[in-house]
């Protein structure tokens, strides 16, 4: 596998179906910002990390995939801000879940060139927590 390459239909294909894990359900998709060390995948428990604050996406969360040229391009709809921060601590990582809280998509978060940028990394209880945007690429090879 050291030498698999995707097309960017593939990749497209690929972008698509996570776009559906996160519509589906009854619900809305939630991002998660958490303090700690980023579990090794979003199928394992969140360690010692304390979640700072939930943000609510859009239902849908994403659109149809588009090509990134390369790789497979899925944007976000609004994500609603969490008016009110759980805790206090430093943002380094977050979870993507679907409606049911299935974790889908982990990755760093901070407030400059990380997988999510947030408005702080230098959470404050009861502050307001949000991100400006939300792209994710599925990569072309």
């Amino acid at each position: 596998m050291a030498n698999t390459k995707v097309s960017a239909a593939g990749a497209i294909a690929m972008a698509n179906a996570l776009a559906a894990l996160f519509n589906a359900g009854s619900g809305p998709a939630t991002i998660k910002l958490y303090t700690g060390t980023q579990p090794a995948d979003p199928d394992a428990g969140i360690g010692g990390g304390t979640l700072l604050g939930t943000l609510v996406m859009s239902d849908p969360a994403y659109g149809a995939a588009t090509d990134g040229n390369p790789g497979g391009v899925i944007v976000a709809d609004v994500i609603a801000a969490d008016l009110v921060a759980d805790a206090t601590g430093t943002l380094t990582w977050f979870r993507k879940a679907d409606s049911d809280g299935n974790g889908i998509l982990d990755g760093d978060a901070g407030e400059t060139a990380e997988d999510l940028v947030a408005n702080t990394a230098s959470v404050v209880a009861g502050s307001t927590l949000s991100v400006s945007d939300d792209t994710v690429t599925v990569p072309q090879s």
